[in-house]
């Protein structure tokens, strides 16, 4: 009667540690609304716009001189990458270049200094929600990157905004992406 009872007892606490695993298991794996935008993407240029047409609209009331180096420095700074990957890990969500380092970012909003591909030191931080937007500044501007998906999650469509107290007004524009 002991035997049965104490092989029924740990039999009970066998299935109550199984189903604490499985509860913690769950609350940890559990999906965030930031987890959608997790995957791989490629530029779908014809339904883009033009970098240098943004540009040349944010900077056409400069004069010769100061427009001639706005323009040689932003395009340095408004690239069109052709793919890239985002993915969460834990409490940190990151975005990957092909042949640059990823950029990862703590989903609590902390800002974090990170070597931009351009070799420029920016504070970076990430404001999760219906539309994923990350925030870099630097010393002569700032540059927000606003990421929405489509509602069958194959579109994402990141708009782009950059901003400077020595541009008339910004540069936006819009690149489309498709899941891979």
């Amino acid at each position: 009667m002991i035997i049965l009872k104490s092989t029924w007892i740990a039999a009970a606490f066998s299935l109550i540690m199984s189903g604490m695993i499985y509860a913690g298991s769950a609350a940890v794996l559990s999906p965030s609304p930031i987890d959608r935008f997790a995957g791989h993407y490629i530029l779908v240029k014809d339904q883009s716009e033009d970098v240098g047409q943004a540009i040349r609209r944010a900077t056409e009331g400069m004069n010769f001189l100061l427009r001639t180096v706005a323009r040689r420095q932003l395009r340095q700074k408004a690239v069109s990458y052709p793919s890239f990957a985002m993915e969460r890990s834990g409490e940190s969500f990151s975005t990957s270049l092909a042949g640059e380092p990823a950029l990862s970012l703590p989903l609590s909003g902390t800002a974090v200094l990170w070597n931009a591909p351009d070799g420029e030191t920016v504070r970076v931080h990430l404001q999760p929600g219906p539309e994923l937007v990350q925030v870099f500044e630097a010393k002569q501007g700032r540059r927000e990157n606003h990421f929405a998906l489509s509602s069958n999650r194959q579109v994402l469509t990141m708009n782009i905004k950059l901003t400077s107290s020595q541009l008339p007004k910004p540069v936006e524009y819009r690149l489309v992406y498709q899941r891979l």
